[in-house]
Formats: structure tokens, sequence, C-alpha cells
């Protein structure tokens, strides 16, 4: 279809994300963690001076990720380290500045998070049953990898993921949207109708419900459930994959109005086609766009009927985002970009159409935007960078 195509293999768990006091001490930098944040940056400029001998164009570099890879996209258009390696960014069912990021020595508690990058490290270090001073490094770099992995694994609590640590993520994502200073490139967003169908079971009942709802927003968990809201048991599950997919869809939105608001153009997305046969229940579940855009289906895939017209307009859509930095193409129909008086989105299903952003998606925004602001605001002023 006339692009080259590259994939990019990183670092994961502890071998990508493991922060330690000892660690940022030794680094030049005074940071750790974000290994594979930086394998992603080193791949970049591999492209970039590489790409012409495939036939690529080095200055027609698109950065496209999907759920944690949709993360990444966004973390590395906050960082100077990656600034001017790819000219437009795709993120699908993934977003970092709609929401609170881990921050390499703060505990920030909102979204789940009960720990700081540091702090994750230190727990794997004592699971280890060595410390975490810098004497320990030496012990810690002898360990068999199968042995932290085996120690990860035991331990369900420790996270090891992307982290504010002041060099790679110089700062919260969402403080540096809000001011502008991401990177500036053309972006194409969206989320899954039905992304939390196939994601891990969540509260089962009203209480879990209200407690799963404290961790993830705190003293604005009432203004969630009032968006939200349950009277049984019964419509726990429902309810609650229904705000877990209406985040998704935020966090993309949120991303198409940081970026018009400083000129960039965004094309934002919801992707509603559901199939039929064993899948059905499950909807426009997390991941389903990717078969169409690969051009490869499971064995269970159940037809819907013109599942080739549509994957063959998706992936006109891409491809010709990634060559013009806009999705638009004779012969299919329209997308038009982001507005925010508009405030519209293009639905891909079984009807390719423009529709209004759900109202949700606002009253999300009113009970984000205090949280944001409050979250970066209380942290250490050492720590703020």
């Amino acid at each position: 279809m006339g692009v080259v195509t590259v994939t990019v293999n990183y670092r994961l768990g502890p071998m990508g994300f493991l922060a330690l006091p000892a660690l940022t001490a030794e680094s030049p930098h005074h940071t750790s963690g974000n290994y594979g944040l930086l394998d992603q940056i080193a791949a970049l400029r591999w492209v970039r001076e590489n790409i012409a001998r495939f036939g690529g164009d080095s200055r027609r570099i698109t950065a496209m990720g999907q759920s944690a890879g949709a993360v990444d996209i966004c973390l590395l258009m906050t960082s100077a380290l990656a600034r001017g390696s790819f000219q437009r960014a795709i993120m699908e069912s993934g977003d970092c500045q709609g929401t609170v990021n881990e921050d390499i020595r703060a505990s920030i508690p909102y979204n789940g998070l009960s720990d700081s990058g540091e702090g994750a490290g230190k727990r794997l270090a004592a699971d280890l049953g060595i410390g975490y001073g810098s004497e320990a490094l030496r012990a810690l770099r002898a360990i068999p990898i199968a042995t932290i992995l085996k120690a990860w694994s035991s331990d369900q609590t420790i996270h090891f993921g992307a982290i504010v640590d002041g060099w790679v993520v110089p700062d919260q994502p969402s403080k540096i949207f809000a001011e502008g200073r991401q990177a500036r490139v053309p972006v194409l967003a969206g989320s899954n109708a039905d992304e939390a169908t196939v994601l891990a079971p969540g509260p089962t009942t009203v209480g879990e419900y209200k407690q799963y709802l404290r961790e993830d927003t705190g003293t604005y968990a009432q203004q969630e459930f009032a968006t939200w809201p349950v009277l049984s048991d019964a419509q726990v599950s429902q309810q609650y994959a229904q705000l877990r997919s209406d985040t998704f869809a935020y966090g993309a939105w949120s991303m198409g109005r940081a970026m018009t608001r400083i000129g960039e153009p965004a094309w934002l997305y919801r992707f509603t086609w559901a199939q039929s046969g064993p899948r059905r229940r499950l909807g426009a579940y997390h991941g389903e766009e990717l078969s169409f855009l690969g051009n490869e289906y499971p064995s269970n895939w159940g037809s819907s009927g013109g599942d080739a017209a549509f994957g063959e307009t998706l992936r006109q859509y891409w491809t010709n985002f990634a060559k013009t930095g806009d999705p638009n193409r004779a012969g299919h129909p329209e997308w038009p970009r982001y507005d925010l008086r508009a405030n519209q989105i293009q639905e891909l299903g079984q009807q390719i159409h423009t529709v209004p952003a759900s109202p949700k998606l606002l009253r999300l925004e009113n009970i984000m935007r205090p949280i944001l602001a409050s979250r970066v605001d209380d942290l250490p002023n050492q720590v703020r960078r």
C-alpha cells in the first residue's frame, strides 16, 4: 500500500522499567527506569538514519501504537529525546495526557497507583533478598534474569511501567500537553466502543465498585458514581465495563482537543464494528481493529459481511495518514478533522460517518480537570522538577 512498516521490540517489566535510588545515583541524568522508552527512541533514530535504504522516507515517519503501545507514543510526544523522530502519530486505545502517570519518587494516590517507580524497585529488591543501595547493584546485576522475572511474577502488587522521571518523561504528561509543550505533529487517535469486554474482570458488588472508584479518583469518586451509577450488584459488571470503555474514549478525545488547541490537526475515531459468530458478545472489543489493519484474522473470526471492504477502508485511512498527515482519500467517506466547536468524531463500523462525541466525555473532563491539576500541584517541589 505504499508504506514501509517497521515493528519494534523493547524491554518490558523490570528489564525495561526498573527504577532504584542506586541506579538513579549512578546515572549522569540523575534518573532511572524508562529503559523501554529509550529502546523505542533508539529504534526511531535507526529508522530515521536507515529507512531510505528500504524505500522509506525519513521525513515522513509515523509512530504508531495500540493499547500500551499508544501510551508509549503519547509519552514519546512529551520527550525532548524523541523530538523530531517522527512527523505523525497514531494512537489506538491508549493515551498518557488524560490521566496521572506514576512518578519516579512520589506516590500519587490516583488511578490505582499505590507506589512510586523507585518504590516498586525497592520492593522487587526486597523480594530478591537484597538491599537497594549502591552496594546492592553488583549483587542485583549478578542475578539471572529468570530469577528476577520469577520474583516479579510472584508478587502481583509490583507494577513496572513508564514513569515521570525528569529526563525521558520530563513532567506529568497532562501538564506538558496543557501547556502546549508536546511534539507538534498531526495525530490520528481513537478507541473501541466495547474495549473492556476482553480486559480483566472488575468488581462484582456495589461495595467493590465504590471501592474501585475511590481508588480511581479519590474524593471525586461520588461524581464518577453519578455518571456511571449502579443500583444493584447485577448492574455492576456492565456499568464497570462501560466506565472502562468510556475512559479509553476520553483519552483519545482529550488528546484530540489538546492537539487542536495548539493548531495541530487531529482525526478522532470511535470503532464500532461487531462480529457475528462466537465473538458477538464481545462487541467492538479492545484490539479488534488490528485484525482489519493487518488483514489477518483469527481462525474463529465471525464474518459480519463486508469485512473485506471495511478493512480496505481502514487500511487506506491509516496509510494515507502516514503518507500525507491526512487520512482522507477519494472514494472513501470523508473524515473531518476534529473541531472544538463541532465536537464530532468519526464512527468506524457498519456505518462510517461523523457523529457527535458522547456527552459523558465532557462530564469526565469535568471530573478529570481538577484531579490532574491537584495531583501535579500537590507533588513535593523536589519531585515536580
